[in-house]
């Protein structure tokens, strides 16, 4: 998941602060850092290995489980929503396979 720089810039998105817990959408076409990359924000995302994306570790993702941003993984996911206060709860969206997520970045609730 990334978020916008007040620059606008795409950077990775985490819940743990302020500035980076607004995700906007995830990268579909990556590029070198600096250089332009394709974004969107309904889309959905299939990769064969979750592991390092994944708060979890997790090479899987769960099939109709919704999936919020990790506090601790910058750009990565989770199946538990962040639960420390001043963390952020942001739905990313929900798998719909076991190596696919249908990305639809919901409202950020800060706890």
């Amino acid at each position: 998941m990334i978020h916008l720089t007040p620059a606008n810039f795409l950077a990775l998105s985490r819940a743990d602060a302020d500035d980076t817990a607004l995700a906007a959408g995830v990268v579909v076409a990556g590029a070198a850092a600096g250089h332009a990359a394709e974004w969107t924000v309904d889309h959905s995302v299939e990769r064969p290995d979750w592991t390092a994306l994944t708060e979890e570790g997790s090479p899987f993702l769960e099939p109709g489980t919704a999936y919020f941003l990790s506090a601790t993984v910058a750009g990565g996911i989770t199946s538990i929503p962040p639960a420390i206060p001043g963390q952020w709860v942001v739905p990313v969206g929900h798998a719909v396979a076991p190596t696919v997520l249908h990305v639809t970045p919901g409202t950020p609730v800060k706890l």
